[in-house]
């Protein structure tokens, strides 16, 4: 039943094959320079080698690098063989072209092909950051503030009934909070699911992101950008998608109690798979609520209005209310209540959806 309602994404995984070859040089030691993705390059002696990966011994101590780093080996610069056959030493001692490969240019060491594997170094200065190709952008001082400053909660609901009927119903929320100087990120997420007498009855899941930036030197003024989507088989929704900007306005700003104000507009889209389907521009009031009541409770309650533009008395309205309740330190119980209203639904669904749950969640 999900089938239609799904999409396939298909991932290609991309296998580079770079150079690699062993450089063994003078004095019964292996010295050589490592060369990595990144540009790095390590010199020193080899202490032990896998397939997997080479440890060095460097002025900074041992250090292990994965064998996915190393592009090519070289030989350190004052080792580097002359002209001819093979090579010499500081020392004068000839080295055979083996020790820097078969095929040699200019004095650098060739290398042998090796598939790229996913590893990450051990030692000094060779975190993840500095050996992975993809983590660069991520070190980045700029990209700090957007990895940090995370705060969120996950929860996890069940209700069993057993009597005339058996009912399972199963349900899970998350939500995650990002908070950087005047910016705010609020990303949501709902499903549920649930059985009775064997047969699929309730199915529905919906996520949103929204973004606030504070403006003004009071910051009591912000503008926001909304976009949500998801399914309902209860209320025959193949798909609900909306998304648009509006302002907002922080009437009460305290550590313990925050009352905002919202106007804007938004784009909806409702695809039905029992009736056609529509979609429309329509305007959006909302209201923000939370308070800390006592030292170990807050309510956190949240209302939107969306009358369509060309229609008026066709419109929509959520309500989300949420009593959460900290066991422990990071464990928590909340009773949620999500009430949805649309003045026109489609065929054969009640106007009003109101759902209550229970359940335990981890803060992180």
């Amino acid at each position: 039943m999900l089938q239609n309602r799904r999409s396939q994404n298909n991932w290609l995984i991309a296998c580079a094959c770079v150079g690699l070859s062993l450089s063994c040089v003078v004095l019964g030691a292996d010295r050589i320079t490592l060369v990595l993705g990144n540009g790095d390059r390590l010199t020193g002696t080899v202490q032990a080698e896998t397939p997997e990966s080479v440890t060095l011994e460097t002025l900074l101590g041992p250090i292990k690098v994965p064998i996915s780093q190393i592009t090519r080996r070289e030989a350190p610069s004052s080792l580097l063989p002359g002209p001819g056959t093979g090579g010499t030493s500081p020392g004068g001692t000839n080295l055979p072209p083996s020790a820097f490969g078969t095929n040699r240019v200019s004095g650098v060491a060739s290398t042998n092909t090796a598939t790229l594997k996913s590893g990450v170094g051990q030692g000094p200065n060779l975190g993840p950051d500095r050996l992975q190709p993809g983590w660069h952008l991520l070190s980045q001082p700029w990209m700090k503030p957007l990895l940090t400053n995370w705060h969120g909660n996950i929860q996890l609901g069940m209700d069993l009934g057993f009597g005339t009927s058996e009912r399972r119903s199963f349900y899970g929320n998350a939500t995650a909070n990002h908070t950087w100087d005047r910016v705010r990120n609020l990303l949501e997420y709902h499903v549920a699911y649930g059985i009775v007498n064997q047969l699929e009855s309730a199915n529905k899941m919906d996520g949103s992101v929204k973004t606030d930036v504070d403006l003004g030197p009071k910051r009591r003024v912000y503008v926001y950008e909304h976009l949500g989507a998801g399914y309902d088989h209860i209320r025959h929704l193949d798909l609900t998608f909306d998304t648009g900007p509006g302002v907002g306005y922080k009437f009460i700003d305290k550590p313990k109690f925050k009352l905002a104000g919202e106007i804007g507009a938004q784009y909806q889209k409702l695809n039905y798979d029992n009736a056609p389907g529509k979609s429309f521009f329509s305007g959006r009031v909302g209201e923000n609520l939370t308070w800390k009541a006592w030292d170990k409770v807050t309510f956190t309650q949240r209302l939107s209005y969306l009358p369509s533009v060309s229609d008026p008395e066709d419109y929509r309205i959520r309500f989300d209310l949420t009593a959460a309740y900290p066991l422990f330190k990071k464990i928590t119980i909340s009773l949620n209540i999500i009430d949805q209203y649309e003045s026109r639904p489609t065929v054969s669904v009640h106007n009003n959806d109101l759902e209550i749950q229970s359940t335990i969640g981890v803060t992180f």
